[in-house]
């Protein structure tokens, strides 16, 4: 454990040392009872000697054999190397030693990397570096034992690639995990592990939460490092997070990983103390503004996800905030949405762009999936002036959406998704653009904009199927995020919530 992460444990250490939770105080003997735990309860097992880490891994991994026929949530086994690294004498004494935990895309040096895609498995594109984000993981004493199902370079909202096939949503196989962080959050939807790392470049972290009745936090823009492998150190988008089951996990984990890394060229003001120590901090009284329609109006919400924003509204009302039927004035379009789909493909140029030295030629027409080869057509059709102009453009869409912040609002409140999952292969379709608006036009806005967002799993349908709430904060207010985050959770808890297919 280097310094930096010393000074965060000893900061946290006695919140989680404190924590004596009904769960954590009982020492479990079954793999299903230990399934139910958050991470910081299982990490309290292993520091009190009443579970050992490999115990924790061998009962993930048992929990992962028996239901991962079913969801195809997990794609690549790494249970030797886990439990190897679980029975190891230096296996880092962190905040969540011992806990099992699986990896989406970020990378490991010499180990495969194919982000879903065929084409890169035929040419076995393996990591040419370990993350700074996988790095810390280790440090805080986490065991990666698996790779996350995903679609194809993370470029769709829906986990149906060519290369894994699809993943099947523990509250109803026959629906979307959602995308990209589909196979991560019904990992933990499934009490495979408590926690999983996830990415959102447009909603990947936030569209699977609220698919999959999960949590999951996109932070600000330069709030964890990309470095060093990634050549998303040059995107304005994306942000490296998790999926959880509880608030305390989200913030503790971001904790962990947040902070600038080598290459970095932003990065997010340092905050005021451990996030974790903003769970159960009283909030205040806020000023929240909510929006039930969906941006520009083109397509309709389900009812279901007005109810859901209705319900979460009177909740916070009632919590003593001050709540209004507000948002800002660029959501009354769909300019958010056009942006992404025009800024998207340079991702695409970047994550193919190894694939192609190593083709030593242009990707052709069928070596990767219709809607990944469009974008790559679009990248190559696109000039450098008329990138310039699109961040340009993005850039004022920025400043547009902070006024509305400037005028006292702290939190903006939506549906996370328009809709509940729908039917697997609904949103593969070619006439799909209905659905896909739907289903996604909340989140791009906080990639676009760097803001944080955070889904919550505050609302399911009368046949059972969740569909998330999202709370959208000022610039570098995770902080704020969380405090509210955990609020509602107390006032509505979820974790006793598990779906049909679980551990």
């Amino acid at each position: 454990m280097n310094r930096r992460d010393a000074l965060k444990f000893t900061a946290v250490a006695p919140l989680l040392a404190g924590r004596e939770s009904g769960a954590a105080s009982r020492a479990p003997a079954q793999s299903d009872q230990l399934a139910r735990l958050d991470a910081i309860d299982q990490a309290e097992l292993v520091r009190r000697g009443e579970v050992s880490a490999r115990e924790l891994v061998e009962a993930a991994i048992r929990r992962i054999e028996a239901i991962n026929p079913t969801l195809n949530a997990v794609v690549e086994r790494r249970f030797e190397l886990a439990l190897q690294r679980a029975d190891a004498k230096d296996l880092p004494n962190g905040p969540l030693r011992g806990v099992p935990t699986l990896l989406k895309d970020a990378s490991i040096a010499g180990a495969p990397n194919y982000i879903g895609s065929e084409l890169l498995a035929k040419l076995d594109i393996q990591g040419q570096y370990t993350d700074e984000f996988v790095l810390r993981t280790e440090r805080a004493g986490m065991i990666i034992i698996g790779r996350t199902n995903m679609p194809e370079l993370l470029s769709a909202p829906t986990t149906e690639s060519r290369l894994h096939g699809p993943a099947r949503n523990p509250w109803d196989t026959t629906r979307s995990t959602g995308g990209s962080s589909g196979g991560a959050a019904a990992a933990v939807a499934a009490l495979m592990v408590p926690a999983a790392h996830a990415s959102d470049g447009g909603g990947s972290t936030r569209i699977p939460a609220s698919a999959n009745g999960v949590v999951g936090l996109k932070p600000s823009r330069g709030r964890v490092t990309m470095s060093p492998s990634s050549t998303d150190w040059i995107d304005i988008t994306p942000a490296r997070g998790w999926v959880t089951r509880s608030v305390r996990d989200t913030a503790l984990l971001l904790d962990i990983v947040a902070g600038a890394g080598p290459g970095d060229t932003l990065t997010a003001a340092a905050p005021m103390r451990p996030y974790l120590q903003e769970v159960g901090v009283d909030t205040g009284r806020l000023r929240i503004g909510f929006m039930r329609q969906m941006p520009g109006k083109n397509v309709m919400p389900d009812p279901d996800a007005v109810r859901a924003v209705e319900a979460a509204a009177r909740l916070l009302s009632d919590l003593g905030h001050h709540v209004d039927e507000s948002h800002p004035a660029p959501l009354d379009t769909t300019e958010h949405f056009e942006l992404i789909r025009q800024y998207w493909p340079v991702k695409v140029v970047q994550r193919l762009s190894e694939a192609e030295a190593k083709l030593g030629r242009p990707i052709r027409e069928g070596e990767i999936e219709p809607g990944t080869f469009q974008m790559l057509r679009k990248a190559r059709e696109t000039s450098m002036v008329e990138f310039g102009v699109l961040l340009k453009r993005i850039h004022q869409y920025s400043l547009r959406m902070l006024e509305w912040y400037r005028q006292g609002f702290d939190v903006l409140l939506t549906p996370t998704t328009g809709s509940v999952a729908p039917p697997l292969g609904t949103l593969t379709r070619s006439d799909a653009v209905p659905d896909l608006m739907r289903w996604g036009a909340f989140t791009p806005l906080v990639n676009l904009t760097g803001l944080p967002a955070i889904s919550l799993p505050m609302y399911w349908t009368p046949a059972g199927l969740p569909l998330g709430i999202q709370l959208i904060g000022n610039i570098w207010r995770e902080d704020m995020l969380i405090r509210l985050s955990a609020q509602l959770e107390a006032a509505q808890p979820w974790q006793q919530r598990v779906p049909p297919v679980h551990a």
